[in-house]
């Protein structure tokens, strides 16, 4: 729709995240920040401490809420769902 020159899109919906284990983190929950600058390779490696010690009981998913995660490499671990929400980035660094 255009008004006085202005074009107005209707509202997106955005997909909510959908629970695929008995228990749910979000990155940000152990300090990540998703601004394309901070490195958040901490952040990911304290999330899948806390995630393996959860195995016995079904394991946990990981959130990775919209933004631009940068991060050096680090090791997953069994039982654990990793779901990058719509707009969400991960970038690896050496």
């Amino acid at each position: 729709m255009v008004v006085g020159g202005f074009l107005f899109f209707g509202r997106v919906s955005v997909r909510p995240i959908p629970k695929m284990r008995p228990v749910v983190f979000n990155l940000t929950d152990f300090g990540g920040v998703g601004d394309g600058v901070t490195l958040n390779t901490e952040a990911f490696e304290r999330a899948v401490s806390a995630i393996s010690k959860l195995g016995k009981k079904g394991g946990a998913q990981l959130n990775v809420p919209p933004g631009r995660w940068l991060t050096a490499p680090f090791n997953l671990t069994s039982h654990i769902t990793l779901f990058l929400a719509q707009d969400s980035v991960i970038l690896g660094i050496d």
